[in-house]
């Protein structure tokens, strides 16, 4: 990572601090109760948070412009604090205990401290972005809409036997891949390069396809001290690996019609779902999802082949593949 890359995270990570330690809104109330931006600064100023969306306005910015205006930090943080809000609320939903390697939000301050938190998160996204040209903040709240109605997709779709790559596609897209998609069109309309804002909207939705398909994989195979394993066996949710290995044959099928008969999957049905998927085959065909979708995301790039974007997104996207 270059040094300027490091400023930015540097920036961003600042900036973050800087809204979040408000203390117009940081000060506990009467009772003692953590203000809305304590809560917030749980998850968002966590170590273990990776910037994904900060680092691809940037790396997008890059495509056309190496030099970036230092107000710019404030759409990449805009972009962090809307997935954020987007986390507070599926734990929510999900009942989830860990996040980033800590105690989540809600399992600490309660369900409706961690929901008001990331509607706080949104209302600062949006104040991000007043001095940036409209079409951000227009377009951002599309984007807010749309994680909205793919979130409820998502909650939907548990525990069903029926659902195809089609579905699953959709709900990427919509949960991740759009906020991809925002923060590359973002980094196109700052760049004053309106043109090409349609195609960075595109090739935004397979860097999210990706990432998706990557975290459905860490789902089996990731650092149990950052997230829970097999959380999307045992919330029964459509991960990209788990459809697969349901459709690879009858008797796997079959398996997790068994086991989803049960309310609540106890940890021996968890282990015996995750090897049914193993032995499907199916985390290999995710992978090879991946390099497919991989090989198109750099085609549909190539007419920026040479610059410092396309070499850090390459560089960037590719790591999450091996």
């Amino acid at each position: 990572m270059t040094s300027f890359a490091e400023s930015f995270l540097a920036s961003t990570n600042a900036t973050i601090s800087q809204v979040l330690n408000n203390e117009a809104v940081q000060t506990p109330d009467q009772m003692g109760r953590a203000g809305l931006s304590a809560i917030a600064g749980h998850l968002c100023l966590s170590p273990n948070a990776k910037r994904a969306r900060p680092l691809l306005c940037l790396y997008s910015h890059w495509l056309f412009n190496d030099r970036v205006d230092e107000q710019f930090v404030r759409v990449g943080v805009a972009a962090e604090f809307i997935h954020a809000a987007s986390l507070l609320h599926d734990d929510v939903v999900d009942e989830a205990s860990k996040r980033r390697g800590l105690s989540s939000a809600n399992s600490v301050f309660g369900n409706a401290q961690a929901v008001l938190a990331g509607n706080f998160l949104l209302t600062k996204a949006f104040d991000l972005l007043r001095p940036f040209p409209r079409a951000l903040a227009d377009r951002a709240i599309t984007v807010v809409g749309e994680m909205t109605q793919s979130a409820l997709l998502e909650i939907n779709s548990r525990a069903s036997l029926q659902l195809d790559e089609h579905t699953w596609r959709r709900i990427a897209r919509g949960k991740t891949g759009v906020l991809f998609s925002w923060c590359s069109f973002a980094a196109a309309i700052c760049a004053k390069e309106k043109a090409e804002a349609h195609k960075l909207w595109a090739a935004g939705q397979s860097i999210g396809e990706i990432f998706q398909m990557a975290d459905d994989l860490k789902d089996f195979s990731g650092d149990s001290n950052l997230k829970d394993k097999c959380q999307d066996i045992r919330n029964k949710e459509p991960s990209l690996p788990i459809i697969l290995a349901q459709k690879s044959s009858p008797e796997v099928l079959a398996a997790f019609k068994r086991c989803y008969e049960s309310e609540v999957l106890n940890d021996e049905q968890v282990g015996f779902l995750k090897e049914q998927v193993l032995a499907s085959g199916a985390l290999t065909l995710t992978q090879k999802y991946m390099q497919k979708t991989l090989v198109e995301l750099r085609d549909m790039l190539a007419i920026y082949d040479g610059t410092l974007g396309k070499t850090y997104l390459d560089h960037w996207v590719s790591s999450l593949i091996e």
